[in-house]
Formats: C-alpha cells, sequence, structure tokens
C-alpha cells in the first residue's frame, strides 16, 4: 500500500498544545504484509527527510521508529533494518509516481529480468551494493503544500543491471 499526504494537518481538540494545524506533516509512506505473515512493516519518508521504519507486527502503534536504530542489531523477520530499510526506499521511490502496471507490479520496474517479483526476493543477499549503494533516496528539497516535483528529490529508481554492466535510470 503506497500513500502520500500533502498538506498541513488539521488538529481536532488541544493535542497540539493549542495549535490548530500541524505544518511539515507531508509524507510518502508504503506499508508491506507478507502474505505467509513473515512481516508486516511501515516505512515512511517525511518532507524534512526524517525517515522512520516499524515493524507493525511487533508494534503496530508506531512508538519505536526501528531506523534510527539502523546501525544497530535491530532486524525484522531476520534481516537487519539497513537491509530492509534499503528495499523499502527504493519501492517507495518507484511507486511515488508510479503508472498503470508499474502501480501493481513495481519490483518489475527496478527488475526488468523478472528475477524480482516481491520483497522477499529482493531481500536476497546479492541485491545488498545495487539498493544499499547505488539506489537513489526518497528525498524532499522542502515541505511543498502539493506534489511539486521540483522539490520531490529523484523521481524515478535506478535499474537493476547484471554485474558488470552500467547502472541506468529506469524510464
Amino acid at each position: 500500500m503506497n500513500i502520500d499526504f500533502w498538506g498541513d494537518y488539521l488538529v481536532e481538540g488541544n493535542a497540539f498544545f493549542g495549535q490548530d494545524t500541524w505544518p511539515g506533516n507531508m509524507h510518502k509512506t508504503v506499508r508491506v504484509v507478507a502474505a505467509a505473515g513473515g512481516y508486516d512493516v511501515a516505512y515512511t519518508v517525511w518532507c524534512t527527510n526524517q525517515v522512520e521504519l516499524y515493524d507493525m507486527t511487533t508494534d503496530p502503534y508506531q512508538l519505536t521508529n526501528l531506523y534510527s536504530f539502523s546501525s544497530s542489531n535491530a532486524a525484522i523477520a531476520g534481516y537487519s533494518v539497513r537491509k530492509f530499510s534499503s528495499r523499502l526506499n527504493a519501492l517507495l521511490l518507484t511507486l511515488k509516481r508510479c503508472k498503470g502496471r508499474v502501480c501493481t507490479r513495481p519490483w518489475r520496474k527496478l527488475h526488468p529480468d523478472g528475477a524480482v517479483r516481491n520483497l522477499d526476493d529482493a531481500l536476497r543477499d546479492e541485491y545488498d551494493v545495487f539498493y544499499e549503494q547505488h539506489q537513489h533516496r526518497v528525498a524532499s528539497s522542502e515541505c511543498a503544500l502539493g506534489q511539486v516535483l521540483s522539490v520531490e528529490g529523484p523521481l524515478e529508481p535506478v535499474v537493476w543491471r547484471p554485474e558488470g554492466e552500467e547502472w541506468a535510470y529506469a524510464t
């Protein structure tokens, strides 16, 4: 599931110390639930470039941001937080402007050879360098009140290429 939110958050009640809006609330989120129940994760990149990663199976109220522990031994479904978040970042980048089949088959855009069909496939060790070193990061240069492409940062992901071939941008 892909979620985008642009605009100020209207506050109900007195939850934020008398403020009636919460500026800078723009974010992009991807949530992935494994069919076999191995994981349920939510990954968010805010317009401030703050990143959040939650394991919804153990933290349904999103109280512990695992991304802040990416250099520790924290893990999701046996995978390091760094490894998991690099794949989710690429998925979010692919979905943020998807059209047509890319919206339902985002891994096919990242891996046109068809070798990766889901997050489980993408988590294979052979793709670590690609996702952790060559893939663009979802980012914003400012908090705009709508989808303003000039502040959206990278708009397309890098496409996987077998070892020995140059990295290419998706079209």
